[in-house]
Formats: structure tokens, C-alpha cells, sequence
């Protein structure tokens, strides 16, 4: 047996394990409406989704992202969640902009789209508006794969031979977005999109060098790694690794090298990152 099988076996027969299996398969199954019981989004109501849908309520998703995010946004600001999925960040987003804020929550996959629709109606968060589109550097069509968890969907170049999760969407850039549509700016925005991050950045240089958004961006493989942090770097962002909190130095390089680009990542214009590195180049607000 593997340590790490050894690790989770342990962690299940731990009391608190235990209960959590139980409440699992009882009260708070799959599909059902609950509330969240702990972390920023307490309180709210949610409909479990399949998979990790049960660690929302219990506060345990993404924990470390979701403190760095509450940072960083303002009651009436403007925040971008690309890749909404089914509405994790989503609520969180509407709670920290409040009824005088702005959330444009984008999710081309029209299954988990009316799920994230549910799920903001269930908290009458109309402050939220839903886009049906994904975001890359082009606006039009492209092949978007579902994939089997309905959490890592994304753009592909090119139809993958017999898959029948593979379907057409539309897509659009930012600049198009609030240039050209009329939407209103980002001071923030989320981008988790199962490695079409660089492209979206892409598609957003007008956005970038005008508004100055805050980013929390959750890279997905080398390649992309390299080519967010090359794009962030001409734009004069500084990014930080939102678990260590440690200041990135090489931009411009991905994993495995453990001082550049990889993981999920706070970028920030440079005049608003300096405020918050000290002399050991630690994020004071991570």
C-alpha cells in the first residue's frame, strides 16, 4: 500500500472521517440543497454536486485561495470568474462585491451552466450575471471537451477522434467583452480554465494595460506555466504563489523549476504588489 493511500485511510477512520462518510450517505447526499456550514461562504444555500462538492460545505475547498481572494476584493467591485463551473468561487464573489458590486461568471457548458444558475438563484444573488461562453483570445466557435467529472471541461484545437464529450461553443475575448459589448471593467478576475489561461490573457491585453485587474490564476501545465508569466511580466505584474505566498522570481519559467510559474498563482500590477513585499519577499496579505 502506497503512503498516500495509507495517509487517506487513516484520515477516514478518524472520528470526524467517520461522521463525515456517514453524513455523506445520509443527510447530506449528493444532489440534495444544504447550507454551508463553515469558511467565507457560510451560511449560503448549495446544491452538492458529484465529486468534491462536499468539502464547500465544510469550508475545506481550495481554502488557502479562497483567504487570498477575500483579500483582495471591495463591496462594489467588478470581479471576472472565468471557468465557473458549477459556482464555487461564483458565491464567494458575490459576497464580497455585495449588492452594489458586479460578478460576470462565464461557463460555456450549458449542463453546469443552469446547475450555477440553481445555484445562485437558491441565494437570490442578482448581482451575478451568467455568460455562456468560454473565454479565449478569439472570438467564435471552438471545441470545447465536457470531460467525465464535468469540472475539468475545456477548449480544445482540435475534435478528439470517437469522443462524444466533445461538442461546439462559442467564445469571446475580454477586450471584446467590455470594449466592443459594453460591460463593465474587471478589478478582479479568476481564471481556472483547464489550461487556455495564456489565451484568455491573450485576449484581454487591452483589459490588462487599461484596468489593471487583480488575477488569481490556476495554471495547468508547463507550457501554460511559461506563457502566462512571460505575458504578466510585459504587462509589469508581480505574481505570488497563493499557498506558500512566496514571491515568484522567474517569471518566465514553469515546473518543475520551484522559483518559477506553476500552481495557482496571485498576480498583481507592480505598483500595488510592492506595497505587500517585505525585505524576505513574503506576501504580507496572502
Amino acid at each position: 500500500m502506497s503512503e498516500d493511500c495509507l495517509t487517506a485511510r487513516l484520515r477516514a477512520s478518524t472520528p470526524f472521517g467517520w461522521i463525515k462518510s456517514v453524513l455523506k450517505h445520509t443527510l447530506l447526499k449528493t444532489g440534495s440543497v444544504q447550507r454551508v456550514l463553515w469558511g467565507p461562504c457560510r451560511g449560503m444555500r448549495y446544491r452538492i454536486f458529484p465529486g468534491y462538492g462536499h468539502a464547500y460545505l465544510y469550508g475545506g475547498w481550495e481554502r488557502k485561495c479562497m483567504r487570498v481572494i477575500s483579500k483582495y476584493i471591495k463591496p462594489g467591485s467588478t470581479a471576472y470568474d472565468l471557468g465557473a463551473n458549477y459556482g464555487m468561487y461564483t458565491l464567494l464573489l458575490a459576497r464580497l462585491v455585495g449588492p452594489s458590486g458586479r460578478v460576470y461568471a462565464f461557463e460555456p457548458d450549458t449542463e453546469v451552466l443552469s446547475n450555477l444558475n440553481e445555484q445562485l438563484f437558491l441565494n437570490w444573488l442578482r448581482m451575478v450575471k451568467t455568460i455562456p461562453l468560454a473565454v479565449s483570445d478569439k472570438s467564435g466557435l471552438a471545441l470545447f471537451d465536457r470531460s467525465r467529472s464535468r469540472a475539468t471541461g475545456h477548449l480544445l484545437p482540435e475534435r478528439v477522434a470517437g469522443s462524444q464529450s466533445v461538442f461546439q461553443v462559442r467564445t469571446t475575448t475580454l477586450d471584446t467583452f467590455v470594449f466592443e459589448d459594453g460591460n463593465s471593467p474587471p478589478t478582479f478576475v479568476k481564471i481556472d480554465i483547464e489550461g487556455s489561461e495564456s489565451a484568455a490573457l491573450r485576449g484581454a491585453t487591452r483589459v490588462i494595460s487599461q484596468y489593471r485587474p487583480t488575477f488569481i490564476i490556476e495554471l495547468h501545465n508547463p507550457s501554460e506555466d511559461r506563457a502566462v508569466g512571460v505575458i504578466l511580466k510585459r504587462f509589469g505584474y508581480l505574481t505570488f504563489q497563493v499557498e506558500s505566498g512566496r514571491l515568484i522570481k522567474n517569471m518566465e519559467s514553469g515546473w518543475p523549476d520551484r522559483s518559477g510559474m506553476w500552481g495557482t498563482v496571485l498576480a498583481l500590477p507592480s505598483s500595488t504588489a510592492n506595497v505587500c513585499v517585505t525585505r524576505a519577499e513574503q506576501l504580507n496579505c496572502a
